[in-house]
C-alpha cells in the first residue's frame, strides 16, 4: 500500500470513531439524522452522516462517511457500516453487523460482515472467516458500541467496559470520565462531559465531549493515531429528531 493510501485508511479509521452519535434517554435511543464535520491540521478531510431507526424494540443504525475538501480532489472513496438488533432496557443487542470501505476500483477494498447469536459471534474480514465465543451477552459491534455508551452516560455512569467485536477479534474499549468543558461546534455551544477511552490493544488517544443537553451526543471528538504528528477533530455539524 502506498504511503497516500496507508495515510487515508488511517483517517477512515479514524472517521469511523468520529461520528459518534446518539439522543439518549431513560426510555432508550430515540430515531435521529446527525452530520458531523471532519478535519486535520486545519483543513476539511470528510463528512460523516448517522441515522438511526427504532421500530418497536428493534433498532437499525447506520453510518456513512465520504472524503470532502482538498481529500475529495485524490480520493473518492466512501465507507459504509451499519448494525441492527433489539434494544434490551434501552441498551443494544446486537444480530447483524456490516462495514464496507469502497476504494473506488482498488483492489483493496475492506470489508466485514457478521451475526451474533446465542453467544457466538460469526463472521467475515477480507474473505478470512472467524467464531468467536462472546464473554458476555452485551457484547457489542464496532458501531453498536457507540449506542451502548450514550445509553450508559444518559443512565449516570461515567465508567464503562465493553466488550467490542472489531475484525475479527475480540477487544475490550474502556470509556473513563475525564471532567467537564464547554464546547463550540458548528451546531451550537455546550456543556460537555469529556470522555477518555483507553484500549489495552493500542496507543490510540481518542476522547469525546458529551452534551448532555442533547441526550449525551457526543459534539466533538479528536483522535490521533500513534506515530502520526496530527490530530483528526470531529464537530458536529447539525443533527435532526
Amino acid at each position: 500500500m502506498s504511503q497516500r493510501n496507508a495515510g487515508w485508511a488511517r483517517l477512515v479509521a479514524v472517521i469511523v470513531l468520529a461520528c459518534l452519535a446518539l439522543p439518549a434517554s431513560a426510555e432508550g435511543p430515540r430515531p435521529f439524522e446527525a452530520v458531523y464535520k471532519l478535519s486535520a491540521k486545519g483543513f476539511t478531510i470528510g463528512e460523516g452522516r448517522v441515522t438511526l431507526a427504532v421500530d418497536g424494540d428493534g433498532y437499525a443504525y447506520r453510518r456513512t462517511v465520504e472524503p470532502r475538501g482538498l481529500v475529495a480532489l485524490f480520493r473518492d472513496d466512501r465507507m459504509e457500516e451499519s448494525s441492527a438488533g433489539r434494544l434490551v432496557d434501552g441498551r443494544p443487542r446486537p444480530a447483524r453487523y456490516h462495514f464496507l470501505h469502497d476504494k473506488k476500483g482498488e483492489e483493496d477494498d475492506r470489508e466485514e460482515r457478521m451475526r451474533f447469536d446465542a453467544g457466538v459471534a460469526t463472521g467475515r474480514y477480507k474473505d478470512k472467516r472467524y467464531r468467536l465465543e462472546l464473554p458476555a451477552p452485551q457484547t457489542q459491534d464496532r458501531l453498536s458500541q457507540e449506542l451502548l455508551l450514550m445509553a450508559a452516560a444518559a443512565a449516570g455512569e461515567r465508567s464503562l467496559d465493553v466488550p467490542v467485536v472489531e475484525r475479527g477479534k475480540l477487544k475490550t474499549y474502556r470509556f473513563r470520565f475525564d471532567g467537564k468543558a464547554t464546547v463550540k461546534v458548528p451546531a451550537g455551544t455546550f456543556e460537555t462531559l469529556r470522555m477518555r477511552v483507553d484500549r489495552r490493544e493500542s496507543d490510540r488517544r481518542t476522547r469525546l465531549w458529551l452534551a448532555p443537553a442533547l441526550g449525551y451526543i457526543p459534539v466533538k471528538i479528536t483522535h490521533q493515531e500513534p506515530g502520526d504528528d496530527f490530530t483528526v477533530v470531529s464537530r458536529l455539524k447539525s443533527i435532526q429528531r
